[in-house]
C-alpha cells in the first residue's frame, strides 16, 4: 500500500485526500488544528512551517503533497517560499515524490498572451 502525506486540507487538499482514501491508500492529512477531519484518513495537526515537523510527519511516505496557499496574494513573493521549503524538506528527508498544487499567480497578468513553459514569472506582488 502506498503512503501519502497531504499538507493542507482546504479546497484542494481535502479532495486529494478523499480521492486517495477512495483508492484504498494510506493517507495522512496535515493541517494546523485538526478541525477538518476526513473519514478513513489519519489527521495530524502541527506547524508545517517547521522542517522538523514536516520531516517527522513525512517519514515513511511514498508521496508528499503540497496543497497549501499563501494568505495574502499581494505578499506572494515573501510568503509562499516559506510555506514550500519545509514541506520540500520533509519530502526530501523521506525520499518521497513531491506533488505540488500550484497556480498561475506568479505569472501575473499576461496581457492576453498565452502562458508557456518559458513564460517569465512576473507576480503582481513584485510590482511597485
Amino acid at each position: 500500500m502506498t503512503r501519502h502525506v497531504v499538507f493542507g486540507t482546504g479546497q484542494v487538499g481535502r479532495l486529494v485526500v478523499q480521492q486517495l482514501v477512495a483508492r484504498g491508500d494510506e493517507v495522512v492529512a496535515v493541517n494546523r488544528n485538526e478541525r477538518r477531519s476526513i473519514p478513513d484518513a489519519a489527521l495530524i495537526a502541527g506547524d508545517a512551517t517547521d522542517p522538523a515537523f514536516t520531516s517527522q510527519v513525512s517519514t515513511g511516505a511514498d508521496v508528499v503533497y503540497f496543497c497549501r496557499n499563501a494568505a495574502n496574494y499581494n505578499r506572494w513573493a515573501e510568503e509562499f517560499p516559506s510555506l514550500q521549503r519545509p514541506v520540500l524538506a520533509g519530502a526530501a528527508t523521506a525520499g518521497a515524490r513531491l506533488v505540488v498544487l500550484d497556480n498561475l499567480y506568479a505569472y501575473g497578468p499576461t496581457g492576453g498572451r498565452d502562458l508557456m513553459e518559458t513564460s517569465r514569472p512576473q507576480p503582481v506582488s513584485n510590482r511597485r
